[in-house]
């Protein structure tokens, strides 16, 4: 994976087709980061920042 590029690696639904869930995979600078988006009822997604994953328990 290039560094900026990403990928949506897990997706949550309600119902059978209703998407309110997704995590998101990148690689950037050097390093893993994940992002988690959830649903809002206007329509839109909040966002988390991205979060680095190090080569480490969490």
């Amino acid at each position: 994976m290039a560094s900026g590029n990403s990928r949506q690696v897990f997706f949550g639904y309600s119902g059978a087709s209703t998407l309110v869930l997704r995590m998101e995979l990148r690689f950037y600078q050097g390093d893993y980061q994940i992002q988690v988006s959830t649903a809002l009822d206007t329509g839109g997604w909040s966002k988390s920042s991205w979060i680095p994953i190090h080569d480490q328990m969490h």
